[in-house]
């Protein structure tokens, strides 16, 4: 059984072979505009973190290549160690061709005129190889320092002409037609939005300025919030529009149609083998057991929709999930709703999750509280089955809580009853703050059904502890 979810690897052969998500066909729009724009131009995907960006272009550039595109992907978190962008980049692109193409050593040439870091950082490193010699590093770098300001005044005069970025330009589009096969270069770059804020920035400046020629198409894979946050924290303000701030870079956006959970629930639920639990022995030969894995594949669904989950969440949750089950026996009834309601409750709703476990609600408070939360959903239409498994989820919530006050000897047996009697009807003996005959009416059944069940007699520190892990799993 896996622990955690691992990275998907596209197939050679068949790139989307393994896409839960059913994302070939936006593959092929973007390939397409690639297609027709084969000028250059810079397209940002944009989408939160979690959400399978990194996986689809990955799949992607596999298809690229099954379709003769030359690509690179570079990985801009990862390498955010190298403090000059420029030579990042510039080694991405030696990865086209072998290492003694003419073409690539005279953009090289071109490169280092225009980074006034390279040559003394160069120097610097060489010469600290060799500090047994008995001369010192600092006398060195002296010489270095005074022949770096030469140079550097050199560089900042050429720059000033403008043509070490036109001989450059000119170079990499020389470059790059000589080993395109006819076909714009796909460069994809990842994770720009988690680097450092400097070197998130420069790398932005470096593809506008040095790479924006004919024959590249660049596709910036990122979070535009967490991107902008980025350029505020670099320029050192928060009043720095970043949509217009990243316009100057970008040409076209794209955003991933949000994927159906359902199918990821699914996909999710078969990978970590959840059927082991749900399906095995003596579970498959009794009646109460049944249906135990597709209630629970239904509700954690329906509640990932709700509170808009990503994929990355909802991968950590399925595993999470998976681990507590070992801790239960194969005999035990894990109330579907209420298991997986607690998980989400420890993820998503920390202080809730932190007074639930240390009993800091009275049971109407419990109640006040829940409902502020799943207000949204508990006011939708009352006889769909979404509303319904919430209610049920309350329900069972409300009456385990209630048993656990009563053993904790925070409630008394006098004033324990979850349901009265009045006017010789049933009613429930705490108040609702939904204000809805149907849901009263609903919640009201699932009550009586966990009391008449024995449900009551079930103490909420059990499950509590398995979720937080603290009982031996099998």
């Amino acid at each position: 059984m896996e622990i955690k979810h691992k990275e998907l690897f596209p197939d050679k052969s068949q790139p989307f072979l393994h896409c839960k998500l059913d994302r070939q066909k936006y593959a092929g729009v973007l390939t397409s505009i690639v297609q027709n724009y084969a000028d250059g131009f810079v397209l940002a995907l944009n989408g939160e973190w979690g959400t399978g960006k990194t996986t689809f272009v990955r799949m992607w550039q596999g298809s690229l290549e099954q379709a003769n595109y030359k690509t690179i992907y570079f990985n801009a978190w990862e390498n955010d160690f190298e403090n000059e962008p420029l030579t990042a980049l510039l080694g991405e692109l030696k990865k086209l061709v072998d290492d003694k193409n003419d073409t690539y050593r005279s953009l090289l040439k071109k490169g280092v005129i225009i980074s006034k870091n390279i040559l003394p950082a160069l120097a610097k490193g060489v010469i600290s190889k060799y500090m047994d010699t008995g001369v010192t590093l600092d006398a060195i770098e002296k010489s270095i320092d005074a022949a770096t300001d030469i140079l550097d005044q050199e560089v900042q005069e050429y720059v000033n002409k403008k043509q070490g970025l036109v001989d450059f330009k000119h170079e990499l589009e020389k470059y790059i037609k000589a080993n395109n096969d006819g076909k714009p270069v796909v460069f994809i770059i990842d994770e720009l939005d988690r680097c450092r804020p400097d070197y998130a920035v420069e790398v932005l400046e470096k593809v506008k300025h040095f790479f924006s020629v004919q024959g590249i198409a660049f596709v910036l894979s990122i979070d535009k919030i967490q991107l902008g946050n980025s350029i505020q924290g670099y320029y050192g303000s928060h009043n720095i529009n970043t949509e217009e701030y990243l316009r100057r870079f970008i040409d076209l956006e794209y955003r991933l149609p949000e994927p159906k959970i359902k199918a990821f629930c699914d996909y999710l639920y078969n990978y970590y083998q959840f059927n082991e639990f749900f399906d095995k022995g003596i579970r498959t030969q009794h009646a109460i057991f049944s249906g135990e894995g597709e209630r629970f594949r239904n509700f954690t669904s329906n509640l990932f929709e709700k509170y808009s989950y990503t994929l990355r969440q909802q991968e950590k949750i399925f595993a999470h999930s998976r681990i507590v089950l070992r801790s239960f026996q194969n005999d035990n009834y894990i109330f579907p709703h209420l298991f997986f309601l607690l998980i989400h409750l420890k993820s998503r709703e920390t202080e809730f999750y932190e007074k639930l476990r240390s009993l800091k609600f009275s049971l109407q408070g419990l109640v006040y509280e829940y409902e502020k939360i799943f207000s949204p959903i508990l006011y939708e239409e009352i006889e769909t089955i979404h509303s319904k498994e919430f209610i049920s989820a309350e329900s069972l919530l409300i009456s385990f809580y209630n048993y656990t006050l009563l053993r904790s000897g925070k409630k008394s047996i006098s004033n324990y009853d979850l349901v009265t009697t009045k006017e010789n009807k049933p009613e429930l003996s705490f108040q609702t703050t939904i204000n809805n005959e149907k849901f009263r009416d609903s919640l009201l059944r699932f009550v009586q059904s966990s009391e008449n069940s024995g449900y009551s007699g079930l103490d909420l520190t059990g499950f509590i502890n398995k979720i937080d892990l603290l009982e031996n799993i099998s």
